[in-house]
């Protein structure tokens, strides 16, 4: 299922409401094969009167859930953004700092925010950390702890470009944290199972083609939702958020 996330958002909620929709409408071919599972006109009306339950809780679970997946997507979100942010504030510092031999920091920190992207990105979509990124970081710390600074302008400076350099820290830990934040998988399971269920249930409708059109119709519907809650998950997975902010610093453009 991971592999999916390399998809493009488009994709995936296509491919889910035309999966839902294309098997609506072939599997009644198989079904019908058994005679103790063709339509008839009991079967009909029953299925018909708790049709639209099963689509109407269905639908309203997605909705509910897709709520939650949303927020939990704006806060893996909303923390690659602070972290960018504190990784720009500390790349400013050093500019301001005045020292060529500072100043030559600025590229190792690059190094690592493009790290963050390439390398331990795909690595949190497995729960953990890239320790080549950690690696990219240590000498950033350790030259910028390294600095002489003079009383005055540079001393203040220094001392919030400490404070710069173990807010970058927190940030990349608090993020690895929250590589697993997704819902649990015994969710999907009942997503499935409630699919499962519609989709079978609605083999024992006799069948038209204004029928068939409608069912598939409704069962697309619920696949695009299942696409969007897919889709907004799993943060850690797929194209990172970093991707959809400005990840670089623009004082490195």
């Amino acid at each position: 299922m991971s592999s999916l996330y390399a998809l493009s958002d488009t994709t995936l909620v296509v491919g889910f409401s035309l999966f839902w929709a294309v098997l609506v409408t072939v599997l009644p071919l198989v079904t019908w094969a058994f005679p103790k599972l063709e339509p008839s006109t009991d079967k009909t009306e029953f299925v018909m009167r708790i049709q639209g339950t099963l689509f109407t809780m269905t639908g309203f679970a997605l909705a509910m859930t897709l709520v939650q997946a949303q927020a939990n997507f704006r806060k893996v979100e909303a923390m690659v953004q602070r972290e960018a942010s504190h990784i720009n504030n500390l790349d400013r510092l050093l500019t301001r700092y005045g020292d060529p031999a500072v100043a030559a920091i600025r590229p190792m920190l690059l190094d690592y925010a493009v790290s963050i992207v390439k390398d331990e990105w795909p690595a949190m979509a497995k729960g953990h950390g890239n320790d080549g990124t950690l690696a990219k970081f240590v000498p950033v710390a350790k030259a910028i702890t390294a600095i002489n600074a003079t009383p005055g302008r540079q001393s203040t400076l220094y001392s919030e470009m400490l404070h710069a350099l173990d807010v970058v820290a927190e940030t990349r830990e608090a993020r690895i944290e929250d590589a697993e934040i997704a819902l649990p998988g015994i969710y999907w399971a009942v997503v499935w199972f409630a699919m499962t269920v519609l989709v079978l249930a609605s083999c024992a409708i006799q069948r038209s083609w204004f029928r068939t059109f409608f069912l598939a119709c409704q069962a697309g519907i619920l696949g695009a939702l299942i696409g969007v809650v897919f889709i907004t998950d799993h943060p850690s997975r797929g194209r990172p958020p970093c991707r959809r902010i400005r990840s670089t610093p623009s004082s490195w453009r």
